[in-house]
């Protein structure tokens, strides 16, 4: 499908949903050009400055590259993030990169428990441990600095911070220091992310949904990473915005999504907004035993993979084996 063709169908979404979901500031239109921003953070950067990363270029007319990285975290964990520019409407979008590898998703899962906010002073605030630490030794040495030189270069322009599961989880922590050390103006500020797992604490999702002015938190039907980690439900299974920090249950914290929710239907045909998070007549309305990996690496029936083929990842690839015993885990972010 061409991107006009593209655009268009999501233009009538909007037509067809309810009027309150059209007067929204919700755009389907820009919300799916930031998926194949997010696709493009698949592809090798020589493929993003020679625009040769196929469909994630085509659809991003008007583009050119900025900055794009691959970061080295061991031999057998990367971390990327691509950062772009539309000069005819002054925008400048950075994307973080999903999860690639069952080496990486092990690790994730692994350091999935919260640990303190730092950066600025968030009382109570807490993150997950994998996302934040990983930030603060890889890319916060680079990201930063790239956007403060961004913002000299282009002062007014709009900065969209966009990721897609792993690289949600990165762009929400990355807009929130980018703000709160004042890099770039609240006021020119979006964020958009996809399939987001739940990255902080409640006390720490508030903060940040008072200092980012516009935060869109898409999700597609049943997909199994928003429901991760699982959050600390009240008697009535609804995750709890308050309370202690830890649960009595094993490998679980207080965690909970930050922002409202564009969800999208099985098809991606029909989108429903949420106010808040954690509403349950969005994502939240399947139980965790409900969901799948399969709707995880297509959103706006966008495939989040530069080359069109699942990454070597335990969504969609061969599971690991762990002592000698083949299992799936299934959590990859």
């Amino acid at each position: 499908m061409s991107s006009s063709s593209l655009h268009s169908l999501f233009t009538v979404l909007c037509v067809i949903a309810t009027a309150s979901l059209c007067s929204a500031a919700y755009d389907p239109v820009q919300s799916l050009e930031y998926a194949f921003a997010c696709k493009m953070a698949h592809c090798d950067p020589s493929m993003i400055e020679s625009w040769t990363c196929g469909d994630a270029c085509t659809n991003l007319t008007g583009y050119k590259n900025f900055y794009s990285k691959i970061v080295t975290v061991s031999k057998n964990q990367t971390l990327a993030f691509t950062m772009i520019t539309n000069t005819a409407e002054k925008k400048f979008v950075i994307a973080y990169r999903s999860t690639v590898g069952d080496y990486q998703t092990l690790i994730e899962i692994l350091q999935s428990g919260p640990t303190t906010y730092d950066i600025a002073n968030i009382t109570g605030g807490q993150v997950m441990s994998y996302f934040y630490t990983h930030y603060k030794k890889y890319l916060r040495p680079i990201v930063i600095p790239k956007l403060q030189e961004a913002y000299a270069a282009f002062p007014d322009y709009k900065f969209v911070f966009a990721g897609h599961s792993l690289g949600a989880a990165l762009t929400t922590i990355t807009a929130f220091d980018a703000l709160t050390q004042e890099v770039v103006p609240r006021n020119q500020s979006i964020m958009y992310n996809y399939g987001s797992p739940r990255v902080v604490n409640y006390k720490l999702a508030q903060a940040i949904e008072e200092l980012i002015p516009e935060i869109y938190r898409i999700t597609h039907w049943k997909d199994i990473v928003p429901h991760i980690p699982l959050c600390v439900q009240n008697s009535t299974n609804q995750c709890k915005a308050t309370g202690s920090d830890l649960d009595e249950t094993i490998g679980k914290w207080a965690s909970y999504h930050v922002g409202g929710e564009a969800f999208y239907n099985e098809d991606s045909s029909q989108f429903t907004l949420c106010d808040y998070a954690e509403d349950p007549k969005c994502a939240d309305q399947f139980t965790f035993a409900q969901t799948s990996s399969k709707y995880h690496w297509d959103y706006l029936n966008v495939f989040i993979a530069c080359n069109g083929t699942v990454p070597d990842h335990s969504f969609g690839a061969k599971s690991p084996k762990i002592r000698g015993v083949g299992m799936n885990i299934g959590l990859g972010f």
